[in-house]
């Protein structure tokens, strides 16, 4: 594996590369499979059939991911606290 930020050769492993300082595969530099010059928005290397690996989606993507099924189970408690209450409320209104 190659350092994404300056192309250094690296174990796997590695959370910071030992040339440039950055997690390697958080950069878009070079290739991390073949060291060849990437731009910043590219997908998949031109010398190798790599896909470029990024450093995934930004921080409010993956909170607001996060929080959407957080919110939809709490909305579901709360209609099913508020069913069962009407189903209370009509079994004890029928006595």
């Amino acid at each position: 594996m190659y350092c994404r930020g300056c192309g250094s050769e690296l174990a796997s492993s590695k959370k910071a590369c030992n040339e440039c300082g950055v997690h390697p595969l958080n950069s878009s530099n070079y290739c991390q499979n073949c060291t060849s010059p990437t731009k910043p928005n590219q997908v998949r290397c031109t010398h190798c059939p790599a896909l470029l690996v990024g450093q995934g989606a930004p921080l409010g993507t993956r909170i607001v991911s996060l929080l959407v099924p957080l919110f939809g189970t709490f909305l579901y408690f709360m209609w099913y606290y508020k069913r069962r209450q009407a189903e209370t409320t009509a079994a004890v209104s029928t006595l």
